[in-house]
């Protein structure tokens, strides 16, 4: 089924285009498509946000630019990935970048993040898979998010596309998982599913290799879904 188009607002071009962004997420635009993404989940100047596991914050600063200096985003990484990288590439990012309205923290594990209250959006950026294989409890996750955000307020997640059937049986070989599991998990949570987009979808990535592999990275067959807290 065709999707309409989505529209891009002002102040997500500005995000995308600002100078103060790494050379090298400006490399991986094409493949992240920035721009619609952050348009349909409807992130804007002004709001409170937060990221669950932010990597080395390719998107944790995408939201920074978006929300200005009255909104604020809340990055949030493990002990255990603090440990792999020998501290906290976001800590890096926010110096570098001088992204005054992050606040960084580090939860004990990807089940305990310490959300703070009131939330405009939370988003798990290609990471619900890990929740999966690292033995992290869903169930806790979905309900931290939906305490801490505000009625009508937004769970953003894009993750990758497994095979159909195949359920969460590739999230630790491949790093894959089907949809279908997620809204199952998200919705059981109260979540209403209230958007899906197909910006990030490849029909061409065969579905069987890992999403790290130099031939799929960044361009994997990836869905993004957007839940609502309801009001």
């Amino acid at each position: 089924m065709s999707q309409p188009e989505i529209q891009i607002p002002t102040y997500v071009t500005q995000a995308v285009a600002s100078p103060r962004r790494a050379a090298g997420d400006r490399a991986r635009d094409d493949g992240r498509k920035p721009a619609p993404v952050l348009a349909f989940f409807g992130v804007r100047p002004g709001d409170r946000v937060a990221e669950l596991n932010t990597g080395r914050g390719y998107f944790t600063a995408l939201l920074s630019e978006i929300v200005g200096d009255d909104g604020v985003v809340h990055g949030i990484t493990t002990a255990g990935s603090v440990k792999r990288w020998k501290g906290n590439p976001l800590d890096d990012r926010i110096a570098k970048q001088g992204l005054t309205n992050i606040k960084t923290s580090v939860a004990d594990t990807m089940d305990s993040p310490d959300f703070s209250p009131d939330l405009d959006a939370v988003f798990m950026i290609m990471t619900y898979h890990d929740a999966v294989w690292s033995g992290a409890d869903r169930a806790k996750i979905n309900k931290a998010a939906m305490q801490a955000l505000r009625p009508g307020g937004t769970f953003g997640i894009i993750d990758h596309h497994a095979r159909k059937g195949l359920g969460t049986e590739d999230c630790e070989k491949n790093h894959r998982i089907e949809p279908r599991i997620v809204i199952e998990e998200v919705t059981a949570a109260g979540f209403q599913l209230s958007g899906e987009s197909n910006v990030l979808e490849n029909p061409q990535d065969p579905l069987n290799i890992p999403v790290h592999s130099k031939e799929i990275r960044d361009h994997t067959h990836r869905f993004c879904l957007k839940f609502t807290k309801p009001a």
